[in-house]
């Protein structure tokens, strides 16, 4: 049966055919519940893995969260729908996760948590991508890097995801971008005529963001930002080079989590400005050390003339009170560390103070370098939990989401440091020298405050 007679067979919505008809590199399918986005996927994994000899990658963030959505829409029917892939028309080799075509190529499914298999997997010519909001940019240019199979005369990465926040890579990349080789196909809830009245009406329902992001499917901000009241991207994103009189780090550490290292620029008005980021997951207490002995700034040595300037080091490192260890070692590394005040609310309202107050110059006394876009991504995701009450006493209870927040904590670390006492700093020192108390036991100065 010739390819496009199977694509006459298929009762498509008109921007779900534009998408398993688009030919360019990159495409993205980005739209509203209830649109069709994942069915879609499928039907043009389906027309690229008839081509013999071609294998399709179709992946998630996670193997699990695949099987259990996107191969379903895949071979199973839903509802009233017949399975994408038609019975007979394949064999699958569930322990292999590959679905072999009668007298065509394959697909072979996989999950970004298990990259080592992705990379040791040959011949695929185009890869799909469910749910494409879950992937970080590193995941996406890995995934793009493994197009090659010339069997493929695209040789795409096609994606279809729920929309989310302005400063997601893929929002930059597909609505900022204007790059030739990439395609964006966006729709709403009411273009599937297909949905049934009731439910249409139930989404109508929807207000503000929560109606944007999931009826319109627009790339908006969320409700319930903890930042969201005051946060402005463009008041408080902005180049500045100085002049600095002070430079700070701000560290919040991580393993499975990324750990971030921000580096602060402190101006003579006692603004900040954050210039830079190191922000990576599986970073080893060596690989973070090394990065923070090297970090270095442009720092004002003559005040009133910013010609006289010098690369130095950050005047201190401030951590989180549990990386007592890390702290530690970066000590040892001759780094003068902080132990940070982690009041968690506290930290949030000196903040928002920040970022809502100006200083003399009239602008915000938080800023951001451009360069630091996890910073920016995760100010713009932070949220609160929904409101939850104290077991004991019934008090409403004001807490964020442990998502999203590394960046978040390190900067509350610093802004709670700057205005709010200041830690002893403690560098690496003999015991002999280190302060004890009347008994002769050495006391951590990083935990004291003045």
């Amino acid at each position: 049966m010739a390819r496009n007679e199977t694509r006459l067979r298929i009762n498509l919505l008109p921007k779900q055919a534009d998408f398993v008809q688009a030919g360019e590199k990159e495409v993205l399918y980005s739209g509203a519940f209830g649109a069709g986005k994942t069915r879609a996927l499928c039907y043009k994994v389906l027309e690229r893995a008839r081509i013999p000899n071609n294998t399709v990658l179709l992946t998630r963030k996670t193997g699990v969260a695949l099987k259990s959505s996107t191969l379903r829409t895949l071979l199973y029917p839903d509802g009233d729908l017949p399975p994408v892939l038609p019975y007979g028309r394949y064999a699958h080799s569930i322990s292999d996760s590959r679905i072999s075509i009668h007298n065509g190529g394959e697909i072979f499914y996989c999950g970004c948590d298990n990259p080592e298999r992705i990379g040791s997997t040959h011949g695929i010519g185009s890869v799909a991508v469910d749910e494409a909001i879950e992937l970080d940019e590193d995941e996406w240019t890995m995934l793009l890097g493994r197009c090659r199979n010339p069997t493929d005369d695209k040789r795409q990465i096609f994606a279809a995801t729920n929309p989310g926040s302005p400063s997601h890579f893929l929002h930059k990349r597909f609505y900022e971008q204007a790059v030739p080789e990439r395609r964006l196909i966006h729709t709403t809830s009411d273009e599937n005529g297909y949905l049934p009245d009731d439910y249409l009406q139930m989404l109508h329902t929807f207000t503000g963001t929560r109606r944007d992001r999931y009826v319109l499917g627009l790339w908006v901000a969320f409700e319930g930002l903890v930042y969201g009241e005051v946060w402005r991207r463009e008041k408080h994103v902005c180049h500045r080079s100085g002049p600095w009189v002070e430079l700070l780090a701000m560290v919040d550490q991580g393993y499975a989590n990324p750990c971030a290292i921000l580096l602060a620029g402190i101006d003579s008005d006692g603004g900040m400005h954050i210039i830079s980021e190191f922000y990576r997951t599986k970073q080893l207490p060596e690989d973070v050390v090394k990065y923070a002995a090297s970090l270095t700034g442009s720092i004002e040595t003559a005040p009133g003339d910013a010609r006289a300037r010098e690369q130095q080091r950050p005047a201190v490192f401030i951590y989180d009170p549990s990386a007592a260890d890390l702290a530690a070692s970066m000590r040892a590394a001759g780094l003068t560390t902080a132990a940070a005040n982690n009041q968690v609310m506290a930290g949030i309202n000196a903040v928002l103070n920040r970022l809502g107050s100006t200083g003399l110059a009239g602008r915000p006394r938080l800023t951001i370098e451009p360069c630091c876009e996890n910073v920016i991504r995760e100010f713009e995701s932070y949220q609160w939990k929904s409101k939850g009450q104290h077991a004991k006493t019934g008090a409403v209870k004001d807490e964020p989401l442990k998502e999203m927040d590394h960046a978040m904590d390190a900067i509350r670390y610093g802004v709670m440091f700057k205005d709010f006492g200041r830690l002893n700093p403690s560098v690496g020192r003999d015991p002999e020298d280190a302060p004890k108390d009347p008994n002769g036991n050495i006391v951590d100065d990083d935990a004291v405050w003045q």
